[in-house]
């Protein structure tokens, strides 16, 4: 906890252009060596199950989804 504090509180140096020695045309967007032609979200999951039931029958859940899904 306290590297995370200590971390917290550093100054963060910030470098620009100017301070490292690059050519210009190797920078940003023109410099980039990937072009993204198309990008898609992030499909979005099905909610989950909420069961309130003993340990016995958690188990037996667990067992028989990990059984439908061919994973045991």
């Amino acid at each position: 906890m306290s590297g995370i504090m200590e971390a917290y509180n550093k100054e963060v140096e910030v470098w620009s252009a100017d301070k490292i020695d690059v050519e210009e045309t190797k920078l940003g967007l023109a410099g980039s060596p990937t072009k993204v032609f198309q990008s898609f979200p992030k499909a979005m999951k099905a909610p989950g199950e909420l069961h309130e039931v003993s340990e016995e029958e958690a188990v037996e859940l667990i067992v028989a989804k990990l059984k439908e899904k061919h994973i045991i």
